[in-house]
């Protein structure tokens, strides 16, 4: 039977429709979807067009890629000239070691970012020869290349993250999630933006979690997470608690197969210890020498302190590095918890990881420094923006059925931890970590809602002064 000209025009308006909802599926679905998600972070994390926010305990990891794609090994006597202070003294973040310079920080970072620097020295190295003649201009450089790997391993810890929501079903519910832990937590502004220990361990950790998950785990992905949980506490320590968390979670459910997660380790921890023993004489590395530094940077008594409430109520409240504060989607994450911990528990190693937060949080607020020295925002919460971001999906989720105004609330907490990490990643640093006092010895201008550090951004920032 003929179709009639009309019959014709709808026919071809539903096939071009068709065409469009296909193109638009496949935009959106598998491998396309977390690349395009990564790429969309990437654009963010490097959108700035500004080099590394310049932290001083970073340029460690920033300098030590080149040095190990050049040949030099894990040492600083390259910029030994750029480093040494007036008086020819070493700055806090570097000692002498069996006759080298050494950085205090762990060089797991700069091991995991020298072969995304490598290229960025090759292609240095072709379009302008001698361009790391110059000592100066050869730091600036390095500043630059470490902010671009950092933002490639935010951006791949990102589209992981919504991988990893996809396969626990939480569809609906991922991209805002991943997009709360990739865009409105202190990955953007201080993980993607500098030579932080943070990104290589988010990475390390979205990994662990990915291969452990829906579960139970293979042999094969029991390894290869062990081997993401060795990198993760070589490159923080304080992050093993995590890693630490799923293994009792195998010991206690799968005892037979814990030996897969953590012999893979085992090789990490012997090669960081024999660094740190032969190195530095103690098993705790170049960071030993960084604790005992507290009390003349930071102007506090110890490594651990006993006000835990204060520490607690500062490093989930303060108006200059709250969690809550500067990433509110977290507190409902948090407090629906009851509502969703049965649907979390069919997930073994995110349960598991989730009540690592705990003892998180306790060591955190029982940290003498807890607030980081001069960062921007809760930069200690960075890796546990991980779990609360996948305990963030699981409340969308459950309030899709709920009231309207439940989820309501949920976007604007996201969308107003975006905007406050925007802020960061655009206008910081600003005056505010060192005046009019600097904070680390003042430690009452952490409380200070009148003059924060987000208004201090703003109003030094060229969106105020033009």
């Amino acid at each position: 039977m003929a179709m009639g000209p009309g019959l014709t025009r709808g026919w071809a308006r539903a096939s071009d429709l068709a065409r469009r909802e296909v193109s638009l599926a496949w935009v959106c679905s598998g491998r396309t979807r977390y690349w395009t998600f990564g790429l969309l972070l990437l654009a963010a994390y490097l959108g700035n067009q500004r080099a590394s926010i310049g932290a001083y305990d970073t340029y460690p990891n920033e300098v030590l890629p080149y040095a190990l794609v050049r040949g030099y090994g894990p040492f600083l006597e390259r910029f030994e000239n750029g480093i040494r202070l007036p008086d020819h003294a070493l700055p806090d973040f570097a000692t002498t070691g069996r006759g080298h310079i050494l950085s205090r920080y762990p060089v797991a970072p700069a091991l995991l970012t020298a072969p995304l620097i490598a290229p960025q020295i090759w292609y240095r190295d072709l379009v302008e020869p001698g361009w790391d003649s110059n000592l100066y201009w050869l730091q600036k450089a390095c500043s630059q290349m470490s902010k671009n790997a950092m933002a490639i391993l935010a951006a791949l810890a990102g589209a992981l993250l919504l991988q990893l929501l996809d396969r626990m079903g939480l569809g609906r519910a991922a991209v805002p999630a991943a997009l709360a832990g990739a865009l409105g937590s202190d990955l953007w502004a201080v993980a993607s933006q500098a030579a932080w220990q943070h990104g290589p361990a988010v990475l390390m950790l979205v990994v662990m979690l990915r291969l452990l998950t829906p579960g139970p785990a293979s042999r094969a992905h029991l390894a290869g997470a062990g081997l993401a949980a060795g990198m993760l506490t070589a490159i923080r320590l304080f992050d093993v608690v995590f890693p630490a968390a799923v293994a009792l979670g195998l010991l206690l459910t799968r005892p037979r197969d814990l030996a897969w997660f953590i012999f893979p380790a085992v090789p990490i921890a012997a090669v960081l210890l024999a660094y740190n023993l032969y190195y530095f004489g103690v098993w705790a590395g170049g960071q030993d020498g960084l604790e005992a530094l507290h009390a003349s940077v930071h102007g506090v008594e110890g490594i651990w302190t006993g006000r835990f409430l204060e520490g607690a109520a500062g490093t989930l409240f303060s108006p200059a590095r709250g969690l809550f504060v500067f990433s509110p989607w977290a507190a409902p994450a948090v407090l629906l918890l009851p509502a969703t911990a049965r649907r979390v528990a069919a997930f073994p190693a995110v349960a598991w990881t989730t009540l690592a937060l705990v003892p998180y949080a306790v060591l955190l607020s029982k940290y003498s420094v807890w607030w980081g020295g001069h960062s921007f925002g809760p930069r200690y919460w960075i890796e546990a923006s991980v779990p609360l971001a996948i305990l963030l999906a699981f409340a969308i989720d459950w309030s899709l059925s709920r009231r309207l105004a439940l989820r309501i609330f949920l976007v604007v907490a996201i969308a107003w931890s975006i905007a406050l990490q925007a802020v960061g990643a655009w206008y910081y640093p600003s005056s505010w970590n060192q005046r009019p006092h600097d904070v680390d010895r003042h430690h009452e201008r952490l409380w200070d809602w009148r003059d924060t550090e987000i208004s201090r951004c703003l109003i030094e920032s060229r969106f105020f002064l033009y």
